[in-house]
């Protein structure tokens, strides 16, 4: 016989045959599973929506550094992340980096400002408005007595990377900007500034020998006593030895003169492009240009064509030779350290 809660449970419409209190209770129970079902599928798939886009990221950044993605077979994850060579490291991005510089026909000395010509008239606004930077920072520099001319031979190497990094990046299809000319003062400026420092004490040594050579001719001349004496007749007869002893010692200064030239032609197109040593670099360049001293032959003679032309209108032709003259030096670089892929 059934019991009164029972019957009492059918007359009011409960067939689970439990008393209502425990029904509600069951009620409650199961609500709080499914409540806890449903927070416990949330946040398993807020982890695994989170994960996928992890999963995402790292594949974008391993297939853009062109690292082993973690899906390919050869991946390992407890190797030592790999080093990503820069792209100039190994060539400037448009050809294969030839060690030494190659030799190359008289002919080319022509196509080294021809191609300048070239990156030029694709911007030539922004190049002179650049060489106007470029020639303002050297006269404020040359305000300051000493120090001025002294900072801006350091600064050769640093200053001539931006020139360089301007003219790649034209040459490579890229927008020109005033940011290029800095680009020495934040890559590779320690070895750039050494450069400077080469050129500084080279001149300086140059100078100084000079001037030696100048005071030895003078003295053996007579020509510091007749000057001191205040010898008119003295001063007259010796006048013509004094001259030779004057273009002497400028010869023997332009002798030293220009291998230190051909060391710095090269050498910051080799630090920055391609991380040399300075000395290094300094000795590649060198040779290069010696190996190559028919098309500078050539160079030099065009360049200084056009340097007279520039001269005739107010010295205003110098806002287009000026930066033709400092883009040749990357399309010379270019010709003879690139060979095209």
């Amino acid at each position: 016989m059934r019991s009164n809660g029972l019957r009492r449970n059918e007359q009011n419409g409960d067939r689970t045959g439990l008393n209502p209190d425990v029904s509600v209770g069951c009620g409650y129970i199961s609500r709080g599973k499914a409540l806890v079902l449903s927070r416990a599928t949330r946040f398993s798939l807020m982890c695994h929506a989170r994960f996928a886009l992890l999963q995402s990221t790292a594949t974008h950044y391993f297939e853009s550094t062109q690292m082993e993605t973690p899906n390919d077979p050869k991946f390992n994850p407890y190797q030592a992340p790999a080093v990503i060579a820069k792209p100039d490291d190994a060539d400037n991005g448009s050809g294969r980096y030839v060690p030494g510089g190659r030799t190359a026909d008289a002919g080319e000395g022509l196509a080294w400002i021809s191609s300048a010509w070239k990156l030029f008239v694709s911007a030539p606004m922004m190049w002179i408005v650049m060489i106007v930077l470029y020639a303002v920072f050297y006269v404020v520099l040359a305000f300051l007595p000493v120090i001025g001319s002294l900072l801006g031979y350091l600064l050769y190497g640093v200053i001539g990377a931006g020139w360089l990094a301007a003219a790649h990046a034209v040459a490579k299809g890229e927008k020109l900007e005033i940011d290029h000319l800095f680009v020495g003062f934040k890559i590779r400026t320690s070895p750039l500034f050494v450069l400077g420092a080469y050129y500084a004490g080279g001149l300086i040594a140059i100078l100084v020998l000079m001037a030696t050579l100048l005071a030895i001719g003078l003295g053996a001349s007579g020509a510091v006593g007749a000057i001191l004496s205040g010898d008119s007749s003295q001063l007259a007869s010796i006048a013509g030895a004094s001259i030779m002893t004057f273009l002497f010692a400028v010869l023997v200064g332009l002798a030293l003169l220009a291998p230190l030239l051909m060391a710095l032609w090269f050498s910051p197109a080799l630090v920055y492009f391609h991380n040399e040593p300075p000395l290094e670099a300094l000795k590649m360049s060198f040779m290069a240009c010696l190996r190559n001293w028919l098309p500078f032959l050539v160079y030099g003679v065009l360049m200084l064509i056009l340097v007279v032309i520039a001269a005739i209108p107010l010295m205003l032709g110098f806002l287009v030779v000026g930066p033709l003259a400092l883009i040749s030096v990357y399309t010379s670089y270019s010709a003879l350290f690139i060979e095209a892929s």
